[in-house]
């Protein structure tokens, strides 16, 4: 754990309101959207998200140290969410912007046509991938968690987790057609 995290979860589990705040403010934002991609209820999202921190302050003097906070956080709430779903929900990521390279600064004849038709196929593909390989490509690409990191937060072991990572990877590579321009993953 870095030290300022170290730190600030020390004065938590001793009680400290500041820290409270200060661990809400950093991680809040983070947590409820990656809550919202197992829970299309947006208010239920932001429920399990309070109630994850309302139990963490009331067992604060009983909880252990994490290696790393906000994977261990979204780990928590991933299972108290898919515990009250009673099932596997994943299918909410629509940005895939991630995947598209940066437009040239010759704009193309049909260049906005050409990017939607890119934005199509990049969803396309994402759609096929399994709930968990949606999962990993979220953890890994749009929050630059390690396989170990996203290993962590999806309950898995880290061989697993580069397995799962490199089928979907490779699935993708499949169904994205080479001319698009999509920068390598």
């Amino acid at each position: 754990m870095k030290y300022f995290e170290s730190e600030l979860w020390d004065r938590f589990c001793k009680g400290d309101k500041e820290a409270f705040r200060c661990m809400y403010e950093l991680y809040a934002d983070r947590l409820y959207r990656y809550a919202c991609k197992f829970s299309p209820d947006r208010e239920k999202a932001a429920d399990s998200l309070h109630d994850l921190f309302t139990t963490l302050f009331a067992d604060r003097k009983t909880l252990y140290r994490p290696d790393n906070l906000l994977p261990y956080l979204m780990r928590v709430l991933r299972n108290r969410i898919l515990r009250s779903e009673k099932k596997y929900l994943y299918d909410s990521i629509d940005d895939y912007s991630f995947l598209l390279e940066p437009a040239s600064e010759e704009p193309a004849y049909d260049e906005q046509d050409f990017m939607k038709y890119k934005r199509h196929c990049v969803r396309n593909a994402i759609r096929q991938l399994s709930s968990r390989q949606k999962e990993i490509i979220y953890l890994r690409y749009f929050n630059e968690f390690s396989n170990e990191e996203a290993a962590q937060i999806m309950g898995i072991s880290y061989q697993s987790a580069c397995n799962t990572l490199y089928r979907a990877i490779e699935s993708l590579r499949k169904k994205i057609p080479n001319w698009l321009g999509i920068r390598n993953l």
